[in-house]
Protein backbone atom coordinates (compact mmCIF):
# COMPACT_ATOMS: atom_id res chain seq x y z
CA UNK A 1 0.00 0.00 0.00
CA UNK A 2 1.39 3.31 -1.05
CA UNK A 3 0.50 6.23 1.21
CA UNK A 4 1.12 9.82 0.12
CA UNK A 5 0.10 13.35 1.00
CA UNK A 6 -3.43 14.36 0.01
CA UNK A 7 -3.76 16.89 -2.82
CA UNK A 8 -6.84 18.90 -3.92
CA UNK A 9 -7.06 16.61 -6.96
CA UNK A 10 -7.99 13.78 -4.55
CA UNK A 11 -11.14 15.58 -3.39
CA UNK A 12 -13.46 14.00 -5.97
CA UNK A 13 -12.47 10.52 -4.82
CA UNK A 14 -12.74 11.32 -1.10
CA UNK A 15 -16.07 13.12 -1.48
CA UNK A 16 -17.36 10.13 -3.48
CA UNK A 17 -16.58 7.82 -0.56
CA UNK A 18 -18.35 10.24 1.79
CA UNK A 19 -21.40 10.40 -0.47
CA UNK A 20 -21.64 6.60 -0.52
CA UNK A 21 -21.64 6.77 3.30
CA UNK A 22 -24.45 9.35 3.33
CA UNK A 23 -22.23 12.35 4.04
CA UNK A 24 -21.49 15.50 2.10
CA UNK A 25 -17.95 16.88 2.01
CA UNK A 26 -17.08 20.37 0.87
CA UNK A 27 -13.59 20.99 -0.53
CA UNK A 28 -13.26 24.24 1.40
CA UNK A 29 -13.97 22.49 4.73
CA UNK A 30 -11.20 19.90 4.41
CA UNK A 31 -7.74 21.04 5.44
CA UNK A 32 -4.95 20.97 2.87
CA UNK A 33 -2.94 18.59 5.04
CA UNK A 34 -3.84 14.93 4.95
CA UNK A 35 -2.68 11.54 3.80
CA UNK A 36 -4.29 9.15 1.36
CA UNK A 37 -3.95 5.67 0.03
CA UNK A 38 -5.67 6.18 -3.32
CA UNK A 39 -8.72 4.02 -3.78
CA UNK A 40 -8.90 3.02 -0.11
CA UNK A 41 -8.58 5.59 2.72
CA UNK A 42 -7.67 9.14 3.74
CA UNK A 43 -7.17 11.05 7.02
CA UNK A 44 -6.75 14.78 7.68
CA UNK A 45 -4.72 16.99 10.02
CA UNK A 46 -6.24 20.25 11.24
CA UNK A 47 -3.34 22.46 12.27
CA UNK A 48 -3.23 25.28 14.78
CA UNK A 49 -0.76 27.98 15.75
CA UNK A 50 -0.06 26.09 18.99
CA UNK A 51 1.44 22.68 19.78
CA UNK A 52 -2.03 21.12 19.45
CA UNK A 53 -3.52 19.63 16.28
CA UNK A 54 -6.67 17.70 15.42
CA UNK A 55 -6.95 14.42 13.51
CA UNK A 56 -10.35 14.36 11.81
CA UNK A 57 -12.34 13.15 8.81
CA UNK A 58 -10.97 9.64 8.60
CA UNK A 59 -12.72 8.23 5.54
CA UNK A 60 -12.47 5.01 3.57
CA UNK A 61 -13.87 3.54 0.40
CA UNK A 62 -16.87 1.39 1.36
CA UNK A 63 -16.40 -0.66 -1.81
CA UNK A 64 -13.11 -2.22 -0.73
CA UNK A 65 -12.79 -5.34 1.39
CA UNK A 66 -12.90 -4.82 5.15
CA UNK A 67 -9.44 -6.41 5.44
CA UNK A 68 -7.94 -4.01 2.89
CA UNK A 69 -9.77 -1.05 4.48
CA UNK A 70 -8.59 -1.91 7.99
CA UNK A 71 -5.00 -2.25 6.86
CA UNK A 72 -5.15 1.07 4.96
CA UNK A 73 -6.73 2.86 7.93
CA UNK A 74 -3.92 1.62 10.17
CA UNK A 75 -1.36 2.94 7.66
CA UNK A 76 -2.95 6.38 7.20
CA UNK A 77 -3.40 6.74 10.97
CA UNK A 78 0.21 5.85 11.70
CA UNK A 79 1.46 8.09 8.87
CA UNK A 80 -0.60 11.09 9.95
CA UNK A 81 0.47 10.75 13.60
CA UNK A 82 4.11 10.51 12.53
CA UNK A 83 3.68 13.59 10.31
CA UNK A 84 2.11 15.56 13.18
CA UNK A 85 5.07 14.68 15.40
CA UNK A 86 7.51 15.73 12.67
CA UNK A 87 5.70 19.08 12.41
CA UNK A 88 6.35 19.72 16.10
CA UNK A 89 2.88 19.10 17.52
CA UNK A 90 2.91 17.67 21.04
CA UNK A 91 -0.79 16.83 21.42
CA UNK A 92 -3.33 15.60 18.88
CA UNK A 93 -7.07 15.39 19.54
CA UNK A 94 -9.81 13.48 17.77
CA UNK A 95 -13.48 12.92 18.63
CA UNK A 96 -15.33 9.74 17.81
CA UNK A 97 -18.03 7.36 18.95
CA UNK A 98 -16.72 4.51 16.78
CA UNK A 99 -15.13 1.79 18.92
CA UNK A 100 -12.71 0.72 16.18
CA UNK A 101 -11.37 4.27 15.85
CA UNK A 102 -10.85 4.40 19.61
CA UNK A 103 -9.00 1.07 19.50
CA UNK A 104 -6.74 2.29 16.68
CA UNK A 105 -5.94 5.46 18.60
CA UNK A 106 -5.17 3.52 21.76
CA UNK A 107 -2.70 1.44 19.74
CA UNK A 108 -0.95 4.72 18.85
CA UNK A 109 -0.67 5.61 22.55
CA UNK A 110 -3.78 7.79 22.94
CA UNK A 111 -5.84 8.15 26.08
CA UNK A 112 -9.62 8.03 25.76
CA UNK A 113 -12.13 10.00 27.86
CA UNK A 114 -15.90 10.37 27.89
CA UNK A 115 -18.93 8.74 26.23
CA UNK A 116 -18.46 10.48 22.90
CA UNK A 117 -14.79 9.75 23.06
CA UNK A 118 -12.29 12.57 23.02
CA UNK A 119 -8.97 11.03 22.14
CA UNK A 120 -5.78 12.71 23.28
CA UNK A 121 -2.50 11.56 21.82
CA UNK A 122 0.69 12.98 23.31
CA UNK A 123 3.15 13.29 20.45
CA UNK A 124 6.36 13.87 22.40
Amino acid sequence: MSVRMYTPEDFAEVSGWAKERGQEYSADLLPPTGVIIPGIAAYFLYTTNSKTCFLENLISNPNTSSIERDKAIEVVTHTLVRFAREQGYTVAYACTNAPIVVLRALRQGASAKGGYTLLQLKLN
